[in-house]
């Protein structure tokens, strides 16, 4: 009888290679000298790098096998998972009032200060490069680097910017291998005109350049219904004002606008655009309606102008329903304040939009509705969407919400998904992760599937620290927060960006550390704490 340690190499690693996943792995790291050695190949830890992009949505770029050591690759592999384990700890674990707390590993301030505050940063899925976005300039930051930003990978904004600053939006390239970065730029106060910007960053050549430019007659305002309202995915940069989408076809230049069916206008309020760039949609979200868009209906169209009339070609709606009895829907109020949030942009680049979650409040009451709903397409329809209630979700925090909280972003960490928030009020950023189970996948179970969370988690800021090299003392200084747009949180690699005091330097903390990678076969269990 063969021995499980007596498997030939090859069988080892074609195990290895198609059957474990990084759980998996870990427990076979844990086991014996012989099992850590056999699973540590970096060529099958590179495998596994590449199927975590995939199923993460990385920025693949962010990972260059050709330069990352084992501890590196191992490190990529595991976060995403860690990062998940680590909030689901966190808002299991039983609380005497108050929230839970995911305390920093490390913190550091990169060496470099700009000559204008930041205003807004968008940390590309990853967490190896950041956008940034002054009154001066935009630039890239590898956060990984000891050095600043070169000249190369910044771009002046051409004048002082006042108005509409935090009009900002990244996605990759149509191949992926590129980061593009949409801006509104205001040129100052009592301008009549503004421009839009689509910039390209080349990882690979480390240079940031501007891709397009368009002047448009009219005025972005600046308020948080705008940094929801715009959408950048293939060659299409739209947003919606005042009752109207706009579609920048900026790769040749085309630019249209038209007016959506104003019953809908006039008694929801639209409230995010988004751009599903593999079943060539552009969806926009009202209140609880859905309307969608072809986007190649967009696209055949060749000379910019106003168009007198353009139908969406499908709309659906959906309903608010009590968590306490899924039967029965919510009060008609309960749509009037309505924050919607999906998967970020990246991930709807090589997947369809699965879905989204809702969070409403009632209309003057303190209750408050957070839905995950499902976009389904009927084939025998004609793809026509429908949209249907998956999850519902009972948050103890959520019941007594302030209007000070903002959505952020949801991202996708291990797998599963991660609502991140921040609240202006509590001035801190808070999440709360969430399963990413189906319709489909839960056949036998009734629908919607209901989950009861005990907290909501606080991102803890940490007393960062500076060197003095004048005195070589060490210098306390604390983060503080910054508003709507001066963080990112990138789950999958543990890492928040936020600004110092004075808004010209980037903190960068890390809430995962090496978690005992480095420590070599001895610690090996540190993997799974």
């Amino acid at each position: 009888m063969v021995e499980f340690l007596d498997l030939p190499t090859d069988i080892w690693i074609y195990v290895w290679y198609y059957f474990l996943d990084a759980q998996d792995v870990i427990s076979l790291l844990q086991t014996c000298r012989v099992t850590y050695a056999l699973c540590s190949n970096q060529s099958l830890w590179a495998k596994k790098l590449k199927e975590v992009i995939q199923k993460d949505a990385l920025f693949s770029p962010s990972f260059d096998l050709n330069t990352m050591s084992l501890n590196d690759c191992k490190r990529a592999v595991l976060a995403p998972m860690r990062m998940a384990s680590i909030f689901e700890s966190a808002q299991t674990s039983s609380l005497e009032g108050g929230r839970a707390k995911i305390r920093p590993a490390s913190s550091r301030i990169l060496p470099f200060a700009l000559a204008s505050p930041i205003l807004m940063m968008l940390m590309v899925p990853g967490g190896r490069f950041l956008a940034v976005k002054t009154a001066q300039e935009i630039l890239m930051v590898d956060v990984e680097s000891n050095e600043g930003p070169s000249e190369k990978m910044r771009r002046k904004t051409g004048e002082e910017l006042r108005r509409a600053s935090s009009i900002f939006v990244t996605s990759p390239s149509i191949d992926g291998s590129k980061v593009r970065i949409a801006t509104v730029e205001n040129p100052g106060i009592g301008a009549e005109s503004s421009r839009i910007t689509v910039l390209e960053f080349d990882p690979v050549k480390r240079e940031l350049y501007r891709l397009a430019s368009r002047h448009l007659d009219q005025v972005r305002p600046h308020n948080a219904n705008v940094l929801l309202s715009d959408a950048l995915a293939g060659q299409l940069f739209c947003y919606y004002s005042d009752g109207y989408i706009f579609a920048w076809n900026f790769l040749e230049d085309v630019f249209l606008s038209w007016y959506v069916d104003p019953t809908l206008h006039y008694t929801q309020r639209f409230r995010k655009l988004v751009i599903d760039h593999v079943k060539k949609l552009l969806i926009l979200f009202a209140d609880q309606t859905l309307l969608f868009w072809d986007i190649n209906d967009i696209l055949c169209i060749k000379e910019s102008g106003r168009m007198a009339t353009f139908l969406p070609k499908w709309s659906c709606t959906f309903d608010i329903h009590l968590f306490s009895n899924p039967d029965l829907l919510a009060p008609a109020g309960a749509g009037q304040s309505t924050f919607i949030c999906s998967h970020n942009t990246w991930y709807h680049q090589d997947f369809s939009l699965p879905g989204f979650d809702l969070l409403a409040y009632e209309g003057h009451g303190p209750q408050v509705y957070y839905h995950t709903y499902e976009i389904e397409y009927d084939a025998t329809g004609g793809d026509r969407p429908v949209v249907k209630l998956a999850q519902m979700h009972d948050v103890p925090q959520f019941r007594k919400i302030e209007r000070s909280l903002v959505t952020k972003q949801s991202r996708l960490c291990g797998g599963k998904t991660i609502l991140l928030w921040e609240n202006h009020e509590l001035e801190g950023l808070f999440a709360l992760i969430r399963t990413t189970k189906t319709v489909s996948d839960n056949e036998f179970q009734p629908l919607p599937l209901k989950h009861a969370y005990l907290s909501d988690v606080e991102l803890v800021h940490p007393a960062n620290r500076e060197e003095d090299n004048s005195n070589n003392r060490v210098r306390a200084h604390l983060v503080r927060w910054n508003g709507f747009g001066a963080s990112s949180f990138d789950p999958a690699s543990g890492r928040l960006c936020t600004t110092g005091d004075d808004k010209t330097k980037v903190v960068v903390t890390d809430y995962l550390g090496d978690f005992g990678i480095s420590k070599g076969a001895n610690t090996v269990s540190d993997f799974s704490q």
